[in-house]
């Protein structure tokens, strides 16, 4: 330890710092997605989910990006499609 100099010690204490602040994030996740279900089941909401979230540390890599884009934009298509084909039938939308 004697044998760093100042600036490999602040490197030390910022990762240290930023160690940390990783965790007290992620804990807050975890609580708050404890606490939104909790309130789910003592209200008893019927959108209550059935599996519970899971918590993802490590970042998507380019094809799970990928994949739940797809996924997502055939979701928002397929909620949409009644929307559009009332809009047809009304003469609003043409297509």
């Amino acid at each position: 330890m004697m044998k760093l100099t100042l600036n490999e010690i602040n490197i030390i204490l910022d990762s240290f710092i930023d160690k940390r602040e990783i965790q007290l994030n992620d804990n807050l996740y975890v609580m708050h997605n404890a606490a939104s279900l909790i309130s789910l089941a003592v209200w008893g909401s019927k959108d209550f989910p059935k599996n519970t979230p899971k918590l993802r540390l490590r970042p998507m890599t380019e094809e799970e990006y990928n994949q739940k884009l797809e996924d997502d934009t055939r979701a928002y298509l397929e909620m949409m499609a009644p929307i559009i084909e009332a809009a047809r039938r009304e003469g609003k939308v043409s297509g």
